[in-house]
Protein backbone atom coordinates (compact mmCIF):
# COMPACT_ATOMS: atom_id res chain seq x y z
CA UNK A 1 0.00 0.00 0.00
CA UNK A 2 1.17 3.18 -0.89
CA UNK A 3 0.96 5.10 2.04
CA UNK A 4 2.47 2.29 4.32
CA UNK A 5 -0.85 0.76 5.07
CA UNK A 6 -4.22 2.66 5.08
CA UNK A 7 -6.85 0.30 6.19
CA UNK A 8 -6.08 -0.07 9.76
CA UNK A 9 -5.72 3.71 12.03
CA UNK A 10 -3.19 2.42 14.83
CA UNK A 11 0.29 2.66 13.59
CA UNK A 12 3.48 2.05 14.52
CA UNK A 13 5.94 3.05 12.73
CA UNK A 14 10.34 2.40 12.51
CA UNK A 15 12.64 4.10 9.96
CA UNK A 16 16.08 2.81 10.05
CA UNK A 17 18.15 6.06 8.79
CA UNK A 18 21.71 4.52 7.42
CA UNK A 19 24.72 6.72 6.56
CA UNK A 20 28.02 6.35 6.18
CA UNK A 21 28.88 7.63 9.88
CA UNK A 22 26.26 5.19 11.14
CA UNK A 23 22.75 4.82 12.52
CA UNK A 24 21.21 7.02 14.97
CA UNK A 25 18.93 5.39 17.20
CA UNK A 26 17.66 7.26 20.47
CA UNK A 27 17.09 6.00 24.23
CA UNK A 28 14.80 7.33 26.80
CA UNK A 29 16.11 6.92 30.38
CA UNK A 30 13.39 8.55 31.80
CA UNK A 31 11.55 4.54 31.47
CA UNK A 32 11.32 1.46 33.63
CA UNK A 33 14.19 -0.05 31.18
CA UNK A 34 15.51 2.51 29.01
CA UNK A 35 16.00 0.26 25.58
CA UNK A 36 17.70 2.03 22.38
CA UNK A 37 15.22 2.13 19.50
CA UNK A 38 15.33 3.87 15.76
CA UNK A 39 12.88 7.10 15.78
CA UNK A 40 9.40 5.99 15.14
CA UNK A 41 6.43 5.89 17.96
CA UNK A 42 2.79 4.31 18.08
CA UNK A 43 0.38 6.68 15.92
CA UNK A 44 -3.29 7.02 15.23
CA UNK A 45 -4.09 7.79 11.21
CA UNK A 46 -7.16 9.96 11.08
CA UNK A 47 -7.88 10.07 14.42
CA UNK A 48 -5.11 12.80 16.08
CA UNK A 49 -6.42 14.95 18.66
CA UNK A 50 -3.10 17.04 17.21
CA UNK A 51 -4.16 20.13 14.78
CA UNK A 52 -2.52 18.81 12.05
CA UNK A 53 -3.96 15.45 11.24
CA UNK A 54 -2.27 12.32 10.50
CA UNK A 55 -3.24 11.10 7.36
CA UNK A 56 -1.30 7.62 6.47
CA UNK A 57 1.90 6.03 7.83
CA UNK A 58 4.51 8.11 6.12
CA UNK A 59 3.36 11.14 7.24
CA UNK A 60 3.72 9.68 11.24
CA UNK A 61 7.07 9.07 10.20
CA UNK A 62 7.84 12.41 9.01
CA UNK A 63 6.76 13.37 12.26
CA UNK A 64 8.50 10.85 14.20
CA UNK A 65 11.67 11.45 12.45
CA UNK A 66 11.57 15.31 13.25
CA UNK A 67 10.54 14.80 17.00
CA UNK A 68 13.06 12.13 18.08
CA UNK A 69 16.39 13.12 15.87
CA UNK A 70 15.51 17.30 14.66
CA UNK A 71 15.68 15.79 11.09
CA UNK A 72 13.33 17.28 8.32
CA UNK A 73 12.62 14.96 5.98
CA UNK A 74 9.58 14.75 3.44
CA UNK A 75 7.64 11.64 2.43
CA UNK A 76 8.82 10.89 -1.23
CA UNK A 77 12.76 9.61 0.67
CA UNK A 78 10.81 7.18 2.52
CA UNK A 79 11.31 3.67 1.06
CA UNK A 80 8.70 1.10 2.47
CA UNK A 81 10.24 -1.93 3.95
CA UNK A 82 7.88 -3.61 5.98
CA UNK A 83 4.09 -3.45 6.04
CA UNK A 84 2.76 -5.54 8.20
CA UNK A 85 -0.99 -6.25 9.89
CA UNK A 86 -1.04 -7.60 13.36
CA UNK A 87 -3.38 -7.96 15.74
CA UNK A 88 -4.33 -4.39 16.84
CA UNK A 89 -1.93 -3.00 14.77
CA UNK A 90 -0.15 -1.85 11.71
CA UNK A 91 3.97 -2.17 12.26
CA UNK A 92 5.54 -0.50 9.20
CA UNK A 93 9.35 -0.14 8.98
CA UNK A 94 10.78 2.80 6.87
CA UNK A 95 14.12 2.98 5.64
CA UNK A 96 15.98 6.28 4.63
CA UNK A 97 19.71 6.03 3.63
CA UNK A 98 21.59 9.55 3.46
CA UNK A 99 24.74 10.45 2.21
CA UNK A 100 25.61 12.03 5.28
CA UNK A 101 24.51 11.84 8.60
CA UNK A 102 22.31 15.27 8.92
CA UNK A 103 22.92 17.10 11.93
CA UNK A 104 20.86 15.61 15.05
CA UNK A 105 19.06 17.77 17.74
CA UNK A 106 20.79 17.63 20.85
CA UNK A 107 18.93 14.93 23.57
CA UNK A 108 16.47 16.14 26.06
CA UNK A 109 16.73 15.92 29.62
CA UNK A 110 16.95 11.83 30.57
CA UNK A 111 17.52 10.73 26.78
CA UNK A 112 20.22 9.77 24.66
CA UNK A 113 21.03 9.91 21.02
CA UNK A 114 23.88 7.67 19.46
CA UNK A 115 25.41 7.15 15.99
CA UNK A 116 25.76 3.22 15.99
CA UNK A 117 28.15 1.41 13.67
CA UNK A 118 27.17 -1.83 12.34
CA UNK A 119 30.14 -3.30 14.73
CA UNK A 120 28.59 -1.98 17.28
CA UNK A 121 25.09 -3.23 17.13
CA UNK A 122 26.00 -6.48 18.91
CA UNK A 123 27.73 -5.62 21.92
CA UNK A 124 25.07 -2.91 22.78
CA UNK A 125 22.40 -4.15 25.29
CA UNK A 126 18.69 -2.90 25.24
CA UNK A 127 16.90 -2.81 22.08
CA UNK A 128 13.53 -2.59 21.71
CA UNK A 129 11.94 -5.71 19.98
CA UNK A 130 13.85 -6.78 17.58
CA UNK A 131 15.03 -3.82 16.22
CA UNK A 132 18.72 -5.36 16.55
CA UNK A 133 17.31 -7.98 14.02
CA UNK A 134 15.78 -5.46 11.97
CA UNK A 135 18.76 -3.00 11.48
CA UNK A 136 20.97 -5.69 10.84
CA UNK A 137 18.67 -7.16 8.30
CA UNK A 138 18.15 -3.83 6.41
CA UNK A 139 21.23 -1.72 6.87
Amino acid sequence: MKGGGDTLSNYRVAILITTPEGVPLVKNNCRKKPLWKMPGGRGNINGSSRKRKIQNARQLAVQKVRNDLGINITEDILELVINQPRDTYFFVLFKIDFPKLPPLRKPKIGEEIKVFQPSELDNTPGFVGGQRKLIRKYM
